[in-house]
């Protein structure tokens, strides 16, 4: 009887030190804490909005006409350093190259010819051309102050043809030699017809008119 008391007693004590070997254990090594490469790693940042995309400028109208013929004349005037009363005038044209609207411009000094090329929007020289000819004049001028300026013939030769000058859609005017006479070549167009006239530089007689429907 006290043999199975010892016997349950040393069990008891086995258990209450296997018991206290575990716990002991247990607090000798802790858990261990996360380590920092474990870490979650920071949430990339967030790209920067694309930028707003700029508006386009706007490209310049160079097709209306904002200068007159004679602010285009006073241009190539004042750039070849004459006056309108030195030179004659032989060709004033309104013209399109490329959707732009152009004058063409030319006239006589002495014996020096210049052409020049003048943008109607905004009144830059394009360019100029200078050149030294040899322009055989009748005996019966002494000068070309003896001509009428070209505005004098063009309104002779739309009061030839009925037409008004707001009605002209475009005209070239030149001056040209025939038979020892300075006479103005007009070509114009009105209301969809086409005219061509020849002014006598001179008197202002109108020496033809054709009309091309």
């Amino acid at each position: 009887m006290n043999k199975i008391r010892l016997s349950r007693l040393g069990a008891a004590l086995m258990s209450i030190l296997l018991l206290i070997s575990c716990g002991s254990s247990t607090a000798a090594n802790p858990p261990s804490a996360p380590s920092p490469a474990a870490a979650a790693e920071p949430a990339p940042a967030p790209s920067p909005s694309e930028p707003a995309a700029t508006s386009q400028p706007v490209p310049s109208d160079n097709t209306a006409v904002k200068i007159t013929l004679e602010d285009a004349k006073k241009i190539a005037l004042e750039d070849a350093a004459l006056k309108e009363s030195e030179v004659t005038f032989t060709q004033t044209e309104l013209e399109t190259d490329n959707g732009r609207k152009k004058y063409d411009i030319e006239f006589l000094s002495g014996s020096q010819e210049y052409d020049y090329e003048i943008d109607a929007a905004t009144g830059k020289i394009l360019s100029v051309d200078q050149e030294r000819e040899h322009v055989q004049k009748p005996q019966a001028q002494s000068s070309s102050s003896a001509l009428i300026p070209q505005e004098q013939a063009l309104d002779a030769a739309l009061a030839q043809a009925g037409v008004k000058i707001e009605d002209v859609s475009k005209k070239e005017i030149k001056l040209e030699m025939d038979d020892g006479i300075q006479k103005y070549e007009i070509e114009f167009v009105a209301k969809g017809k086409e005219y061509e006239a020849e002014i006598d530089a001179s008197t202002g007689k109108v020496l033809k008119l054709e009309i091309d429907d």
